[in-house]
């Protein structure tokens, strides 16, 4: 697998249109002439623990297994990979919008993966350690996103509007 200028591997799942340069473009439509076909469904055709960072934007709400999905780029990062993951919220109309979208998530909906959560029946099962290291709601009116970011859960229990959410993880091995 192709390094990027910094010696660091570099993946970008679900790439689409938007391939970026000195990444390893993967996309499971040929159309896109990805650098890798290959469905996010399934296991990645990767080594283990050689990946130092992840970009995956708009691809979880259409997978079939996000317990799967995570625990599969899990297996390919090398420790401390960035991993950073975008999805629409539950709230927005595009998460609706779509039909190719099979889960519809809140702004805490990965926090299940979490390493804070080790001692929950759970992590035993999945052994997926991920320290989150940033996270971040857009919000449909750019002005609130301050507001939105003090207090993620409770802007989500007013009702005011989540368009979006990223959240940058490590993989600690």
């Amino acid at each position: 697998m192709s390094k990027s200028k910094d010696g660091k591997v570099k993946l970008n799942l679900g790439c689409g249109m938007i391939k970026k340069d000195g990444w390893v473009n993967l996309d499971y439509n040929s159309e896109y002439d990805p650098d890798i076909q290959a469905d996010l469904n399934k296991p990645l055709p990767l080594e283990d623990n050689t990946v130092d960072e992840i970009i995956c934007h708009h691809c979880v709400e259409h997978l079939n297994n996000i317990i799967n999905f995570i625990k599969e780029i899990y297996r390919v990062s090398a420790n401390n990979c960035l991993i950073q993951i975008r999805y629409p919220h539950f709230s927005d109309r595009s998460a609706y919008a779509d039909p190719t979208h099979r889960h519809y998530l809140s702004h805490a909906s990965l926090q299940y993966f979490e390493d804070v959560h080790l001692n929950e029946p759970h992590a035993l099962i999945h052994s997926v350690r991920l320290r989150t290291i940033k996270k971040r709601v857009y919000t449909p009116i750019k002005l609130f996103e301050v507001f939105a970011n003090v207090n993620p859960d409770l802007w989500e229990r007013l009702g005011f509007g989540i368009k979006e959410v990223e959240i940058h993880f490590r993989a600690l091995k």
